[in-house]
């Protein structure tokens, strides 16, 4: 009998061959455990529990059991439909109010909702965006990002090839010293054994020399001594005169003989050194990679938020010989913050929203201002305890300033541009005029800093790169950096004394050593947000500024 709910069965009747049909439309196989006449569809035993639960369903009628035998008493129309395969299919509708599209997208808990939900629920909510508004924005998001894994996937394939062809030329090269020692070696024994050869061999050949010579002696002694006992002369003075003449033969052979007893030895011997001495050493260094960690020691943070609810430091400069310590460029609130030796925190608006700051002298500081076009030269004066900013001097200039820099070497500005999509690295004098181009690129020049002996450091956080040019625009090397979490970064850049690179990226700081080593100095878990960074080569300080909901100014000792 149908009722309308549940109708119970025992479990051993479950069909072993029908699907679920809500868990397949998700790419998952389950085994059918009931059956809604309603909706026609087999339901796996999750589906079944809870498929009465939302309003537009909770009067479905379920059947459990033998949903075979339930089949097969239908009319063909009423029967459950096959399950075709199908590609992913994205329910719309939202699960709170069956009748409601999904329209709207709360960032703060990552979730999409309708325009109910989005009124009742997420009306505090930040960031809650309407979908139609921002699909194609983030779609062309999703591949950049795309993009920019391809290019990491690429770079990793890149590093790969160069770390094999390291590793076959170093042992081309280790093999060749070997074998190159191999045959000195086999040189020296081949030689020393011919040296004792030949000392051997010619004292082989006098010896038998020698033992010829008295063998022949002794031949002639015998033969003489032969003489003397067959010999019969006719008187004793013939007598007396043939052994004259043989002890004078006896004698010459005697004084020869005297010779042979004087003959010089021949001792050859070779004392191989024990142990062996060590003729080499064979060094194999392996890297499983090239990024460590190094903490660095926090001296004191600094908190320049001046009752601003954030503020976001793209720049900072130093004055070495002024009572002022640093200048800060916060382009959330167009403002410069000064901070002075003595760590006291002064606020200064500016007219327009600041990007970059250096200093040209101890008393003086350029500031680039992006939406006016401007660079305004400011005279830092210091009366007592204050600090003050005056005798601003301005000119335009052509295109968006970014990061700009003061060159010693010529009494210049290098200012980084952004004109039409179009970035630039120029070259301007003090009072305004454009002197040169060096570098000029499609992809952004956020940052720029230069290194001791004024070459040029830029970093890219579109290309997520960062690269070195001579003073001239030619580049020396570039590498690539990114957040592995959020892949954002590389921001602020700045280098030492030790030409050492410091790179910001978002919750990361690390180093580039000058042998192109990463180093991740600060670790995610120190809770910060590096976004422009100084070194002080004179002091080994370290000031990282960091991105706004982080108040504080960092100063580490290096």
């Amino acid at each position: 009998m149908e009722v309308s709910g549940r109708r119970t069965v025992e479990d051993d009747n479950i069909s072993q061959g029908l699907i679920c049909r809500p868990c397949q439309e998700d790419n998952v196989i389950q085994q059918a455990h009931g059956y809604c006449i309603n909706c026609k569809e087999y339901l796996c035993e999750t589906c079944y529990k809870y498929h009465r639960l939302p309003k537009p369903s909770k009067d479905h009628v379920l059947v459990d059991g033998n949903i075979d035998e339930y089949q097969s008493e239908k009319e063909l129309d009423q029967a459950p439909p096959s399950v075709p395969e199908r590609k992913n299919v994205y329910d719309t509708k939202c699960r709170i109010h069956q009748n409601e599209d999904l329209k709207y997208r709360c960032r703060a808990h990552n979730t999409i909702v309708c325009s109910v939900c989005a009124l009742k629920q997420h009306k505090e909510c930040k960031n809650v965006d309407y979908i139609p508004e921002i699909c194609d924005s983030e779609s062309r998001l999703l591949v950049e990002k795309i993009e920019y894994v391809e290019g990491k996937v690429e770079y990793i394939l890149k590093q790969d090839r160069e770390a094999l062809q390291l590793a076959e030329e170093s042992y081309e090269s280790a093999l060749s010293a070997l074998k190159t020692q191999r045959c000195q070696i086999n040189r020296y024994f081949e030689e020393t054994e011919k040296q004792i050869s030949d000392k051997m061999l010619s004292f082989r050949e006098k010896s038998k020399k020698r033992e010829e010579e008295t063998l022949g002696i002794d031949q002639k002694l015998k033969a003489k001594k032969m003489l003397l006992a067959a010999a019969t002369p006719s008187s004793e003075i013939e007598n007396y005169i043939s052994i004259s003449k043989t002890e004078d033969e006896v004698n010459n052979i005697n004084a020869k003989l005297q010779g042979v007893f004087g003959r010089a030895r021949l001792t050859i011997s070779y004392n191989p050194h024990q142990p062996l001495q060590v003729l080499g050493e064979a060094i194999v260094e392996q890297q499983e990679g090239d990024v460590g960690t190094r903490k660095l020691k926090l001296l004191r943070k600094v908190n320049i938020a001046g009752g601003k609810a954030h503020c976001g430091i793209i720049d900072v400069t130093m004055l070495p010989n002024n009572r002022v310590l640093l200048i800060l460029v916060d382009r959330i609130n167009s403002r410069l913050i000064i901070i002075s030796k003595e760590y006291n925190v002064s606020f200064h608006q500016v007219p327009s929203e600041p990007w970059g700051v250096t200093y040209i002298s101890d008393t003086k500081i350029a500031v680039s201002f992006v939406e006016c076009e401007q660079v305004q030269i400011i005279k830092v004066i210091t009366v007592k305890d204050t600090i003050s900013l005056k005798n601003r001097k301005s000119f335009k200039v052509l295109g968006k300033p970014l990061g700009i820099r003061y060159r010693k070497s010529d009494c210049s500005l290098l200012i980084a541009f952004n004109n039409s999509q179009r970035y630039t690295l120029e070259y301007w004098s003090l009072d305004g005029n454009y002197l040169r181009t060096v570098a000029s690129c499609e992809y952004s020049i956020n940052f720029i800093t230069l290194t001791a002996d004024e070459k040029i450091l830029y970093s890219s956080a579109e290309k997520h790169l960062v690269c070195l040019l001579e003073p001239d625009g030619k580049v020396l090397k570039s590498f690539q950096y990114a957040d592995d979490d959020s892949m954002c970064g590389p921001y602020g850049i700045a280098s030492d004394a030790f030409e050492n690179i410091y790179v910001c990226g978002q919750m990361r700081l690390r180093v580039v050593s000058k042998e192109g080593k990463w180093e991740q100095i600060l670790a995610q878990e120190d809770g910060f947000a590096p976004m422009s960074i100084l070194s002080c080569d004179k002091t080994k300080i370290l000031f990282v500024c960091q991105a706004k909901r982080y108040e504080d100014v960092l100063v580490f000792q290096i």
